[in-house]
């Protein structure tokens, strides 16, 4: 909570866009350990997530899409080309981004 005792909001991220609900509802979040509103959050529903999905669709099949293959290939190159620290690298890969 702020100093003025206002809770801060989050919006919902949508399409590289911070937007409210469809809806406009919202709710409080509370801190676990205090049991204390500390956040104030647009509650999506099924047409938000919709539209989430439309936009996600939209980017991976155009241009972002485009780059995830090479992403993956750049990664193995680097990989490969540690040799030595491969194990390290492996591990920290797979913690940071699920896989290499």
């Amino acid at each position: 909570m702020s100093e003025t005792g206002h809770l801060e909001t989050f919006k919902l991220f949508i399409n590289g866009k911070s937007v409210d609900a469809l809806s406009g509802k919202t709710f409080d979040s509370l801190n676990p350990y205090t049991g204390e509103p500390w956040a104030r959050l647009a509650d999506g529903g099924p047409a938000d997530v919709d539209l989430a999905v439309e936009a996600a669709r939209a980017a991976f099949d155009g241009s972002w899409g485009a780059t995830t293959g090479k992403n993956g290939q750049l990664k193995a190159t680097f990989y490969m080309s540690l040799h030595p620290a491969r194990e390290r690298y492996r591990d920290t890969a797979t913690c940071k981004w699920g896989s290499l």
